[in-house]
């Protein structure tokens, strides 16, 4: 108690508190400054991370934009020259080519299209044959119509002057006639509708 008593009577204990009060006060303040900086850093990065998720997803929709813009192109382009080929081919027009410059599935939808019209120009040289073919024999079977007609008139001119019987070779020979016109008629009619088209 000696020792605490000294302590009071000399000022060191008061001393020793005003010191202890002053480095808590300065603990105090430096705790305050570090809260505020963080508080302030805190602040800063909650800009920062606002600013970067507001930047990038402009950033994304213009990316978005463009990417789709793109897409549509791609498909969109190709798609109208196709629509324009198969315009021309199914007017006829046989000598038109897709243009493919893609292997995914608007360049297959390319490819297929002309192996369309390579098979289309096959029938079509087909049936120009049949028709050249038909033509012709439709010619053989008019002369040969022809032949046998007027051969027939002569044969009717001397068939008047013969008997009963000559009669009725002479109607076989105009049944032969008629039926001569006839095929005549339809190789007209075939020919006609062939050079039609």
């Amino acid at each position: 108690i000696e020792a605490a008593l000294k302590v009071v009577l000399t000022d060191q204990g008061k001393h020793a508190m005003d010191d202890i009060r002053i480095v808590i006060a300065q603990m105090e303040a430096n705790e305050d400054r570090l809260l505020s900086d963080r508080i302030k850093e805190s602040a800063d990065s909650a800009q920062a991370t606002k600013s970067t998720i507001i930047y990038g997803t402009v950033i994304a929709f213009i990316l978005v934009g463009i990417s789709g813009t793109l897409i549509q192109r791609s498909i969109t382009v190709p798609l109208s020259s196709f629509v324009t080929f198969v315009d021309r081919v199914g007017k006829g027009d046989l000598t038109q080519q897709a243009i493919v410059s893609t292997n995914d599935e608007v360049g297959v939808l390319g490819n297929g299209m002309n192996q369309m019209v390579a098979g289309l120009k096959n029938v079509n040289g087909q049936i120009a044959l049949v028709s050249e073919n038909m033509n012709a024999a439709s010619a053989q079977i008019l002369a040969s119509a022809k032949q046998q007609a007027s051969s027939t008139k002569e044969q009717a001119a001397t068939v008047q002057e013969i008997t009963s019987t000559m009669q009725e070779i002479s109607q076989t020979g105009s049944q032969i006639v008629a039926k001569a016109k006839e095929v005549a008629g339809v190789a007209e009619q075939a020919t006609s509708a062939s050079v039609s088209g």
